[in-house]
């Protein structure tokens, strides 16, 4: 039996954990105020998380289409069934542009950290753009699908469709640079018991991790909604939130618009304090100042 790589899940499946949310044209804006304030705000750290796990990509491209194009089954480590197809142009059994790859997930189960998950629905990509020049120097775009993709783990459970581009890039197999942007993408579901509903249009963020070090830096930019701040927000980042993981951003600036002129400025201080600007009434003049943690956001 062929052997497909469960990264590939965890790449995209735990990146919209981290950050799917967001809305566009047709969804109501959100008044903000002081009481909405620390949840918009808590959009922005999850990204990071994203960010620096996407930079292995090429590691599991090229194992993905080694053994040329086909359809098949893999029993999953947990019981359930993943069908894989797997469409590979010339040159033939290495990744290059045009293969794509498509995954339909059946009650798929596994382990991961000591935790178990179980997958459902359909995840897609294929490659659009590809140059390298060694296997740590190169960069590639892909184009993916979510198609009713389900994720269950305990005390979390949401449902991914939509699709995004997703662009990845070295010269030295140290410093990656990473951009997801896409019209639409709906995750829902349940988070710690909480209802979840998070909608993203016309979204893009971009980061820069160095894997030594674990300093990053990113921004993001897009109409975001999440219910839990009761409507949309315009995110506009005014300067790159930055750190080193596995720890909070310790430094960058970003700036959420709602309803009639209502916005929230987010100021990092350090890797644990945040800072929050509140223009309730839209008049231009931050009239509310809350000093508070990434934890508690």
């Amino acid at each position: 039996m062929r052997s497909f790589s469960r990264s590939w899940t965890m790449l995209f499946c735990f990146g919209l954990a981290a950050c799917g949310s967001g809305g566009g044209g047709g969804i109501r804006m959100a008044a903000l105020t002081q009481t909405n304030a620390p949840a918009a705000a808590a959009q922005a750290p999850g990204m990071a998380e994203f960010l620096v796990g996407l930079t292995d990509l090429m590691s599991d491209l090229d194992p993905t289409f080694a053994d040329g194009s086909g359809t098949w089954g893999e029993l999953c480590d947990g019981g359930g069934v993943v069908d894989v197809t797997v469409q590979d142009l010339a040159p033939f059994r290495a990744a290059s542009v045009g293969d794509s790859a498509s995954m339909n997930f059946r009650a798929c189960a596994f382990e991961l950290g000591g935790e178990g998950f179980t997958l459902h629905g359909g995840l897609s990509f294929a490659i659009t753009a590809l140059t390298r020049n060694g296997p740590d120097d190169f960069a590639v775009t892909l184009a993916v699908r979510l198609q009713g993709l389900s994720f269950t783990a305990p005390g979390v459970s949401f449902r991914a469709d939509g699709e995004y581009v997703l662009e990845v890039a070295t010269e030295d197999g140290e410093t990656y640079t990473t951009v997801v942007s896409g019209p639409s993408v709906t995750v829902s579901g349940q988070v710690g018991g909480e209802s979840i509903h998070l909608q993203a249009l016309d979204f893009r963020a971009e980061g820069t991790v160095n894997e030594t070090t674990g300093d990053f830096t990113y921004t993001m930019h897009g109409r975001l909604y999440d219910r839990a701040v009761g409507g949309a927000v315009d995110c506009t980042t005014v300067a790159a939130l930055s750190g080193t993981a596995p720890d909070y951003p310790s430094s960058g600036e970003v700036v959420l618009a709602g309803a009639k002129g209502s916005k929230v400025r987010v100021l990092v201080l350090d890797a644990v304090r945040v800072r929050l600007f509140v223009d309730a009434d839209g008049d231009g003049t931050y009239e509310t100042t809350m000093d508070t943690t990434w934890d508690d956001l």
